[in-house]
């Protein structure tokens, strides 16, 4: 199942139905002062990162809540439900980055996935450039790469993971690749990342494409045991959020990524890292 600009009437029906279960969640965000002395590895991001609180047959676990699996070192992760480059920057986990990120600390950047919704406070365009205010470039440097640089800390940009595709198909929207709406230009948001990181020498670790080819090799009916899922039944799973396993799979990929780069932050891979197992479900249900 494909999304090209010659459906525009089946584009906005497949938008409605995902992006309708892709929900801004509230969440208490408390005043938090994190004082530590040794490198920290900060996460901001959305709901493909963020922890949960869910009583669903198998859990939402963002990919975040995972990487103390393959990293060692103090992480915290602020990511939020619902967030894009935009509008994280009025909560106050955006607060706490500000008030805490020091020298020698990481910021793992994963927006994407909200950035490209037709809706004013989420919005950024993907196909304009870092020096205009309205473009995802802009938002990523100025209120994320830069504060880090400023703070002499290192930034690393992800590329936002798939979508899950029933049919096993992935192109369009499932990779981040977004038609025109009205009002709302489309663009291709995981290329924009990639090029940012490109012309300001920022790691980039490629999520959408290793987790394409993930999907891609497990087929539509495998990639099922990595999702979230509200019951038992098949028919309520969510397309979009991973559970535990899809999540400490995810983990793995970018800590497979991040080995293949000269970023700091490989200093804190874990040399003997466990392969994730299926059966870390067999723990997590909630019924």
């Amino acid at each position: 199942m494909q999304v090209t600009t010659n459906t525009s009437q089946y584009c906005n029906k497949t938008y409605t139905t995902l992006f309708d279960k892709e929900k801004i969640e509230n969440v208490v965000q408390p005043d938090v002062v994190i004082q530590m002395s040794e490198p920290v590895l900060y996460l901001v991001g959305d709901s493909t990162v963020c922890p949960f609180n869910d009583t669903y047959y198998y859990p939402r676990y963002g990919y975040g809540t995972q990487l103390f699996r393959y990293l060692n070192l103090p992480i915290i992760n602020l990511a939020l439900s619902g967030r894009s480059s935009k509008s994280f920057i009025s909560e106050k986990n955006y607060q706490t980055l500000l008030q805490n990120i020091k020298k020698g600390d990481f910021l793992l950047i994963s927006f994407g996935h909200n950035d490209e919704k037709p809706d004013l406070l989420r919005y950024t365009n993907a196909s304009l450039k870092i020096d205009n205010p309205s473009s995802f470039q802009y938002y990523l440097f100025t209120f994320y790469i830069k504060i880090a640089l400023d703070r002499g800390a290192i930034p690393i940009l992800c590329t936002p993971i798939v979508r899950r595709n029933p049919a096993g198909e992935y192109a369009g929207i499932y990779i981040h690749r977004i038609d025109d709406t009205p009002s709302f230009p489309g663009g291709d948001y995981a290329e924009s990342i990639r090029l940012l990181g490109k012309q300001l020498g920022i790691t980039v670790l490629d999520l959408t494409h290793r987790t394409k080819e993930l999907y891609e090799t497990l087929g539509p009916e495998k990639t099922i045991i990595l999702h979230a899922r509200i019951t038992e039944n098949l028919n309520s799973i969510d397309n979009t959020h991973i559970n535990i396993y899809g999540a400490t799979l995810i983990a793995n990929l970018l800590a497979e990524e991040l080995s293949k780069t000269n970023n700091p932050l490989t200093k804190h891979i874990i040399s003997q890292r466990v392969f994730p197992q299926e059966g870390i479900l067999s723990h997590m249900l909630c019924i």
